[in-house]
C-alpha cells in the first residue's frame, strides 16, 4: 500500500461531474477512465475532480493499476503536488467505507503440496447502508476455489468465505477471485490470490516451503531462534540495496517476510544470541554491521566492524573473519562492539569451530587446524596441503571429529568436490575418501548426525550419508536451481541447525527453501554408539503444521509402543504406532487425518507416547 502519492497540479475550482449525476465521486473517475480507454494520465489532465476523496481514488488507480482495486477502509492516504508546497498543498486523510470490499485483497496461500489443501478464510464486509447480495464467486485458475459461491450481506454485515487452494501441479500459482454482487460501486470486485504446489516426493529429502526474497542476488543463509516466542527465523543475505531479509518459518510452508534491513553488507550472515553480523565478501570493501533483532520485526543497527570475507560464530561467542588472514573477536563484553584477541595467516576463505578445534579453510594456502581451547592464543596443530585440492573453501567434520569434509569451489573435472580426510591424527591427516560430480560445484557442506548437507550450486541442495565417511554416498537431493553445469549459480547457503531440524538453503535465484530429512532412523546404517540410551518423545515439527508433521521419539529397550493423537477434548482422533519395537529411534509423519482417514480441522491436538515403562504427552498446533 503506497502512504505517500504524488500528482502534478490539484485543482479544486473545476468540475469533474463526468457521468452527470449531480455529484462528483468514485463513479466519475472511472467512467473517466473508461470513456478514454484507460488511459490514466489523459483522464487526469483531462478532467480535474473535486473533492480529495475522489483525487485519492484516482491516484490509488493509476498506481495499482487496476481500476477495481480499492484500499482498505482506515488507509491513511497523502496528496502532494509537485509544485513548491503550499499550506494547500498537502491533504492528509483517511479513506471512507465503500459498498462491498474485503480485509484483504492479496490473498497468499503459501506452500501446498500437490494434490491436497489449505484453506483461508475471506472476510467480506458491507460497508454501505443497503443490502448488498453476491450473486457469484469465481476463480479464473481451477487451483482456487471458493467453498461459497452466493450470499446476501445486510448493511454492516460481514460474512466469512473459505477459498481453497488445491494445487494440481507444482510451481508457482496465481489468480483472481471475481465476486458479482450488486454493489453500486463495483458489480465485481476482485481479489489477487497466490501459492505454491510442492511436489509429491520420495525418500529422504522432503521439501516444505519456498519463500521469494527480492533482492537483486541471494548469498547465505542462517538461522535465529526466539526462546521467548519460541519462533524460528532465517537470516538471508543478499547482494544489493537490501542486506539481509528476516523470515519467520516457524511454519515453514507459509514462511512469512517479517523485515528487510538496508545499509548493511549481506554477503555472510550469522547470528549470536538475539544480534546478527553481516560483512561485504572482502577486506577493504566497507565495514562489517552488528543488528540487534530483539524484535526481529523492527532490526536495528548497533555496531560496525572491520569486514571479512565470511564469518563463523563459536556458541560461546567467538567471532572468526577470514580474509584478510584469519581473525578473532570476543563478543562476550558487548556483541555491539566486539573484542580483537587474535590474529594470523595471510589469505584465508572460510572458518569452522567444532569442539574446541578451529578448521581454517585457508583458500590457495590450504586448510589449517588449530587447538582453539584458548581463543586469545590457538595453537596450529596440523595442515592439509594436497596438491589435486584447487581452492580450501569450507567444511565441516564427522560427528565423532575423526574425519573432516572438505569442499573444493575450485575444482575442476576430473578432480574431486568434496575431500575426505583422516584427522584422527591432525599432525598427521590422511585423504580417505572423496566424491565429484563432473556436470557441478560445491559451495558449503555440514554433518548432522550421519549425514552431511550441501548446498551444491546447480546441483541444488544434496544430501550424503556419511556414516561410513570414506565412502560418502548421495542419498537424495533437490535441484533448487534454474542453471545448470559447473558454476557459481543457484544453492549457495545451506543451515541445519534448526531446533524443529528444519534445514535452510537459499538459491541464488529462486529464493529460500526448507526442507526436512525424514527417516533419518530407517535411512542411516546404524554403528557402534548409535543405540540411544534412555526413552524420550520429542517435538514435532513443524509446529503449527499442515498438512503433516513429523513426530520422533527414542527406545531404550526392546518394548511394546503405543503412539496415539488425541484433540483437545481428550478424544483419540487417530494410531500412529501399536506393536512391538526394537530398540532405536524413530520418525512416524502424520497427514492431519483421523483413524477413518478424514482430514481433521483446525485445533490444539495432543500426541502421547506409552511404552511398557515410559509415557510422555506433548501439545501441537493443526492449521488450516
Amino acid at each position: 500500500m503506497f502512504d505517500r502519492i504524488y500528482i502534478y497540479e490539484i485543482n479544486q475550482n473545476a468540475g469533474g461531474d463526468i457521468n452527470g449525476d449531480g455529484t462528483v465521486d468514485y463513479d466519475d473517475v472511472l467512467q473517466d477512465i473508461t470513456n478514454n480507454g484507460g488511459d490514466i494520465s489523459f483522464s487526469l489532465s483531462s478532467a480535474p475532480y473535486l473533492g480529495l476523496e475522489v483525487l485519492a481514488r484516482f491516484c490509488l488507480v493509476a498506481l495499482n493499476g487496476d481500476v477495481n482495486y480499492l484500499p482498505p477502509v482506515g488507509t491513511t492516504i497523502r496528496i502532494t503536488s509537485t509544485k513548491a508546497l503550499t499550506e494547500n498543498d498537502v491533504y492528509e486523510f483517511v479513506t471512507p467505507t465503500f459498498g462491498l470490499y474485503t480485509e484483504t485483497v492479496n490473498m497468499h496461500f503459501g506452500s501446498v503440496r500437490v494434490g491436497e489443501q489449505y484453506t483461508l478464510p475471506l472476510t467480506l464486509i458491507n460497508g454501505s447502508s443497503a443490502e448488498i447480495v453476491v450473486s457469484d464467486i469465481t476463480s479464473d485458475n481451477p487451483d482456487f476455489q471458493a467453498a461459497a459461491t452466493s450470499l446476501t450481506l445486510a448493511a454492516g454485515q460481514s460474512a466469512v468465505v473459505d477459498i481453497i487452494f488445491s494445487p494440481a501441479d507444482s510451481g508457482r500459482v496465481a489468480g483472481t477471485l471475481a465476486i458479482a454482487s450488486n454493489d453500486h460501486f463495483f458489480s465485481t470486485y476482485n481479489v489477487t490470490m497466490t501459492g505454491e504446489g510442492l511436489p509429491v516426493r520420495e525418500g529422504t529429502v522432503n521439501i516444505l516451503g519456498r519463500v521469494d526474497i527480492p533482492v537483486g542476488s541471494i548469498s547465505d543463509v542462517w538461522g535465529y531462534f526466539d526462546e521467548e516466542s519460541q519462533r524460528e527465523y532465517a537470516l538471508v543475505g543478499g547482494q544489493g540495496a537490501v542486506g539481509v531479509t528476516i523470515v519467520d518459518v516457524t511454519d515453514p510452508a507459509r514462511g512469512k517476510i517479517v523485515a528487510q534491513i538496508q545499509g548493511v553488507p549481506g554477503f555472510d550472515v550469522k547470528a549470536w544470541r538475539h544480534f546478527v553480523y553481516t560483512v561485504t565478501g572482502g577486506a577493504g570493501a566497507g565495514a562489517g554491521k552488528i543488528i540487534d533483532i530483539a524484535d526481529p520485526a523492527d532490526p536495528q543497527i548497533v555496531g560496525s566492524f572491520d569486514s571479512s570475507h565470511n564469518i563463523f560464530i563459536t556458541d560461546d561467542g567467538y567471532m572468526i573473519l577470514e580474509s584478510p588472514g584469519i581473525r578473532v573477536l570476543d563478543l562476550n563484553p558487548d556483541p555491539a562492539n566486539p573484542t580483537p584477541l587474535w590474529a594470523g595467516g595471510s589469505e584465508g576463505h572460510d572458518a569452522s569451530v567444532i569442539n574446541n578445534v578451529l578448521y581454517d579453510f585457508h583458500g590457495g594456502a590450504g586448510t589449517f587446524i588449530y587447538d582453539f581451547t584458548n581463543p586469545a592464543n590457538p595453537t596450529l596443530i596440523g595442515a592439509i596441503n594436497d596438491p589435486e585440492l584447487t581452492y580450501h573453501h569450507q567444511g565441516w567434520t564427522s560427528e565423532d571429529g575423526s574425519y573432516l569434509f572438505i569442499c573444493d569451489e575450485g575444482s575442476q573435472h576430473p578432480a574431486p568436490d568434496i575431500f575426505v580426510y583422516n584427522i584422527s591424527d591432525p599432525a598427521n591427516p590422511q585423504r580417505v575418501g572423496q566424491f565429484g560430480d563432473p556436470d557441478a560445484t560445491v559451495h558449503n557442506l555440514f554433518v548432522v548426525g550421519n549425514y552431511a548437507v550441501t548446498s551444491y550450486y546447480t546441483a541444488g541442495f544434496r544430501v550424503f550419508d556419511v556414516s561410513d565417511p570414506v565412502n560418502p554416498v548421495l542419498v537424495d537431493e533437490y535441484d533448487t536451481s534454474l542453471s545448470s553445469g559447473a558454476g557459481f549459480g543457484g544453492a549457495w547457503g545451506v543451515y541445519p541447525f534448526a531446533p524443529s531440524g528444519i534445514i535452510y538453503i537459499s538459491d541464488r535465484e529462486t529464493g529460500l527453501y526448507l526442507f526436512e530429512l525424514r527417516d533419518i532412523a530407517s535411512s542411516v546404517s546404524g554403528g557402534a554408539g548409535q543405540k540411544p540410551e534412555s526413552f524420550a518423545l520429542f517435538d514435532n515439527y513443524p509446529n503449527p503444521f499442515n498438512p503433516e508433521t513429523v513426530i520422533s521419539y527414542q527406545l531404550a529397550a526392546q518394548t511394546h509402543v503405543k503412539l496415539d493423537v488425541y484433540n483437545s477434548l481428550g478424544q483419540r482422533v487417530r494410531s500412529l504406532v501399536d506393536e512391538e519395537k526394537a530398540q532405536g529411534s524413530y520418525q512416524i509423519t502424520w497427514n492431519g487425518s483421523n483413524d477413518a482417514g478424514t482430514k481433521v480441522t483446525t485445533g490444539i491436538f495432543f500426541y502421547r507416547l506409552r511404552t511398557d515403562n515410559f509415557s510422555d504427552t506433548k501439545r501441537m498446533l493443526m492449521l488450516q
